[in-house]
């Protein structure tokens, strides 16, 4: 058996198409078999065969098909004049790890150690509050901004990087009269792109706006179409959603819930939720056999977070959380049939040494009664964002922490969430998980830094 170290993220195992598993020749080499092809484009597949001495013809070098479901194979033809090769271009975006019957085949085994590690940093300039990640035509972007920012920074921009030849340049600055740019945040309607960024009007974040910018396809960076004032209160962030075909924005802020509504070419505004002076960082919107609830997460060690539901035609009150922390964060999972929610904890109610030694609960979507239960809590320590995601069947949570120089990963194992790793991401305030071309990253935003780093799983 062969291997071939394609780059630091993956490595590639050659073994006949037997019985012998994936699992089983990573694990020989103290491995495990990534269940996406991590990696695997032309450049790197044609070093691969080459080094193999298989010669692949040139039209079999560009075929998307794949015989086999699990890895890139080759037969060895017995004669100098060429090898068929299947599945030269790529893998497969899921590969069975267990899948091992033709004798005659030889396969590519993906190999990875399983955690993540540093890839790259991206120059933030004075540091980063929030990040977030999208694609156009097949390219990767980082949004940028800063939320917090001193009399001489307040107009800080906010910043979009494009990845290219494994780097991250930066693509646009954007740039605009307003104050303390807040969470950018992508989505995509009828097939173009926008963004919606947050900001104070005035220094003394009295009153807000909301800027909608849209792609442009042909100066490729985006430019504003709208703006969604509010005089009385300060916007933080939004979260865009579906409900059937409709579409919505929430805007979310200190006194501020507002639900908007897209009709063709622009937001209207439907809802002004009470939430009194209530402070609310985030939001997040999920939907179970038809109802959609709207979760919010409120600052504040006597506050209770806020559960809504549709009725229709507009929000009602459902449920109060009383979770007893200054939560910063809302995010919603998914696992199987059931829907979670993850609420971060940045500190407690009193001040000194343990001030953000914390818990953060989740809470579980009871579909029959169709309340929020607790769950299961996490130790933090000032955590400010936390996003899940998975790899394979596998569930997973980063939780960055704005008061450590470590961000923490936890896995889901045997009913309940475990620290999987910490990674060196100093006093992050935001993460976003991605996958690009069958690699998988988690992007950092840090407040204090210049650069925010990326890491790869490898």
């Amino acid at each position: 058996m062969a291997t071939i170290q394609f780059s630091t993220a993956v490595e590639y195992a050659v073994a006949p198409q037997t019985a012998q598993s994936c699992d089983s020749v990573c694990k020989d080499k103290g491995l495990m078999c990534t269940i996406t092809g991590h990696g695997f484009q032309i450049k790197s597949n044609i070093q691969i065969f080459h080094d193999l001495d298989v010669k692949c013809d040139e039209s079999e070098s560009w075929t998307d098909n794949y015989i086999f479901r699990d890895n890139p194979v080759f037969l060895r033809s017995g004669c100098d004049a060429k090898d068929f090769c299947v599945g030269f271009k790529g893998v497969p975006f899921r590969i069975d790890c267990s899948y091992g019957k033709n004798k005659v085949m030889y396969r590519l085994c993906p190999c990875v150690k399983g955690v993540f590690d540093p890839y790259a940093t991206v120059a933030t300039r004075h540091g980063a509050s929030t990040v977030s990640h999208f694609t156009i035509d097949g390219n990767l972007f980082l949004a940028y901004s800063r939320y917090r920012g001193t009399s001489r920074q307040a107009s800080t921009n906010s910043y979009i990087f494009r990845l290219e030849d494994q780097n991250f340049k930066l693509h646009q600055t954007i740039r605009t009269k307003y104050f303390l740019p807040s969470h950018v945040r992508s989505f995509n309607i009828d097939g173009d792109h926008y963004l919606a960024i947050p900001y104070a009007i005035t220094m003394h974040r009295t009153s807000s706006v909301v800027v909608v910018s849209k792609y442009d396809q042909e100066s490729q960076i985006f430019q504003p179409i709208q703006e969604l004032k509010d005089g009385k209160a300060h916007a933080l962030s939004t979260l865009f959603f579906e409900i059937d075909s409709a579409k919505f924005l929430a805007v979310t802020g200190f006194k501020l819930l507002e639900i908007y509504k897209w009709t063709q070419t622009k937001f209207r505004l439907i809802q002004r939720l009470a939430v009194g002076r209530d402070y609310i960082p985030e939001c997040s919107a999920f939907t179970v056999e038809r109802d959609t609830f709207l979760v919010c997460a409120v600052w504040g060690y006597y506050k209770k977070s806020l559960a809504f539901r549709w009725t229709g035609d507009r929000f009602m009150m459902h449920q109060q959380l009383p979770i007893g922390g200054y939560i910063s964060s809302a995010e919603t999972m998914h696992m199987g049939n059931d829907t979670f929610l993850l609420f971060l904890a940045k500190r407690q109610r009193n001040f000194g040494a343990n001030l953000f030694n914390t818990k953060s609960p989740i809470y579980k979507f009871n579909k029959e009664t169709k309340k929020l239960e607790l769950f299961d809590e996490l130790d933090t320590l000032g955590a400010s964002a936390s996003r899940p995601f998975t790899i394979g069947d596998d569930t997973y949570i980063v939780v960055t922490q704005s008061a450590y120089r470590n961000a923490l990963i936890f896995k889901f194992q045997e009913g309940k969430f475990v620290k999987y790793q910490e990674v060196l991401a100093p006093y992050s305030a935001d993460a976003s998980f991605f996958t690009y071309k069958r690699i998988h990253y988690i992007a950092f935003a840090t407040n204090y830094f210049n650069n925010s780093p990326v890491f790869v799983w490898a």
